[in-house]
């Protein structure tokens, strides 16, 4: 069975997108990956995430269902 310091290694280079306009459920999912050694990068809508899609290597993009629209 794998240890933490061993999920660290394993995931230290994966960088997920959390796309949410509630900030507690971003710094909730931002506690709970982060020290498993995730990149983590947090935008509230949909004009926020396409930027960071357009300047950063993303793997991973967690979203809620509905997220806020482009205005």
């Amino acid at each position: 069975m794998a240890n933490a310091n061993n999920l660290n290694q394993q995931y230290v280079s994966y960088h997920i997108l959390m796309v949410d306009g509630d900030k507690k459920s971003l710094e909730q999912a931002r506690k709970i990956l982060a020290p498993l050694g995730f990149q983590i990068t947090t935008t509230p809508d949909v004009a926020s995430a396409k930027e960071v899609l357009k300047k950063e290597t993303v793997h991973i993009v967690l979203s809620e269902l509905q997220i806020p629209q482009e205005s």
